[in-house]
Parts: structure tokens; sequence; C-alpha cells
């Protein structure tokens, strides 16, 4: 974890403020019918669609499902959010296995994603399960297609607003490439930044496999310009995934704002 006092960069940002593009999710991208020639889907499941937010009831013993289609060849992901009291867990599986699973646990966001980079468009079916005691929760998935500019050469900033929990980017990047990542603390968001590995062994990825990742929240931050955040260098050439989560627990004060900037040093 790595934080940084605004006053520490202040010049670099008015130097660099040109180049500081600020940027809001997409138009969501029609999706694919789902889930045509698709039996094993169960009729009962409900359809997900990009970044449409479901709040949803406490799902049942044998857990609720919902089904999707990927619909472009980069990283996307699904989410659920249980209250802070509250925990529900995540399974992302295809017509044959179950590919990935996410148990953060109580209050927390669980989150599964996909890189369609490596892998076919097709078919999902996410599955939420109460652990213990059950209770409602929110769910969301969402496609990929804001990808941070390449080469990440100057800053891109991003907004996650209200009433969405997830948000997706690819990052392409070069081998040797080094790169900052953080959130900024002036919005009083409680959430995590994860950094996704381009493994063509792992294409398919929970919260647990992240190479990279920072949480944050009220109070974290003693100074009113900070942020929290990480350094990562990349050891090839790879489309990583930004996968970022948050809470609106009634504490933020704006959107949440995060950031990809080129770093020096790793």
């Amino acid at each position: 974890m790595k934080r940084k006092s605004g006053r520490g960069w202040t010049t670099t940002a008015l130097a660099t403020a040109a180049a500081i593009v600020l940027l809001v999710p997409s138009t969501p991208a029609a999706a694919d019918p789902c889930c045509a020639n698709a039996p094993w889907l169960p009729a009962s499941d409900q359809p997900l669609s990009d970044r449409v937010p479901k709040t949803m009831p406490a799902p049942p013993p044998g857990g609720a499902g919902f089904t999707y289609r990927t619909n472009s060849p980069m990283w996307s992901a699904v989410a659920i959010q249980p209250d802070s009291s509250h925990d529900v867990d995540l399974s992302l599986r295809d017509d044959s296995s179950i590919l990935a699973t996410s148990v953060k646990g109580t209050g927390t966001t669980d989150f599964v994603a996909v890189d369609s980079n490596r892998r076919p468009l097709q078919n999902y079916r996410a599955v939420v399960t109460p652990y213990i005691a059950t209770a409602p929760y929110i769910i969301e998935m969402a496609q990929g297609d804001d990808p941070v500019p390449v080469p990440v050469s100057w800053s891109s900033t991003f907004v996650l607003t209200s009433p969405h929990i997830l948000q997706v980017h690819d990052v392409a990047v070069t081998t040797g490439q080094c790169l900052e990542i953080r959130a900024w603390g002036t919005t009083h968001n409680t959430g995590t930044l994860y950094l996704l590995g381009g493994d063509p062994a792992a294409t398919v990825q929970g919260p647990t496999t992240a190479v990279a990742q920072v949480s944050f929240r009220p109070g974290e931050f003693p100074d009113y310009y900070d942020s929290v955040g990480f350094t990562y260098k990349a050891p090839h050439s790879e489309n990583l995934g930004l996968v970022v989560v948050n809470r609106n627990d009634g504490s933020a004060t704006a959107p949440l704002q995060y950031e990809v900037v080129p770093a020096t040093t790793c």
C-alpha cells in the first residue's frame, strides 16, 4: 500500500494538468442475446445487463442464478454486495464446471472477473449463495469497454458513480512498464482497487489472485488531498484487468475518483 499527500505532488500534478483525462463509463454495449442455445441454463435464472445494478432479496439456501454473455474481447466481471452486517458468496460457471468463486466475508464485495482477451465470448452463470444468515444484496455485471489509454503515458482519471458498485478496465502494458494506480480520499468512499494479471492459465479470477490491490475507507486519509494506491511493474506485455468495487454506504460525499498514472520507479 502506498499513501501520497496532495502536498507531496502538487507541482507534478499542476505541470501535467493539461495531460490529465477525466473518463466516465461509456454507454453500455449491446449484449449478445443471452442465452440462446444454452439448455444448461435454468429457466428461472435472471439475465444481467451491462452496468445495470439490481437490488435482490435474500437468496434461497440453494442459491440464486443469473446469466449473461460476454460481448467484447476484454475483461469483464460480476460483483455482489450485501449490507455491512451480512455475507453472501459468489461463484461463476460455464456449461461444464465452476470456474471461480469469491468468498470475501461479512459486509464486503465479492467479484469474479473473466479475461475475454484469452477466452471465447460465451454464456456464463453467476450463482449467489447465503453464508449462515441470509440478507438482500446488490448484483452488477460490467463489460470492460472502457480501456485505459494505451500506452499508459499520461494520467487517466476515472469516476465510479452511484448506484454502481463495479467498474472494469483493460490496461495494456509492455514489458518493464511501471504503473501507479490510486484512489483519492477526498470523496470518503469505501472500496478496493484490484489489478489482475493476464495469466493464460487463470482466465477467470476472483479477488485472491490479484497481483496488486489496495482498499480504502472514510477516515483512512489524514489529509483531505491524500490518495492511497500501489505501483506495479509489468513482467511482460499483457492486458491487465483493473477491477474497481465500491460501497455506497451513505458516507461518500462525491463519486469515487481513481486514476492510472505512469510511475518512474516500481
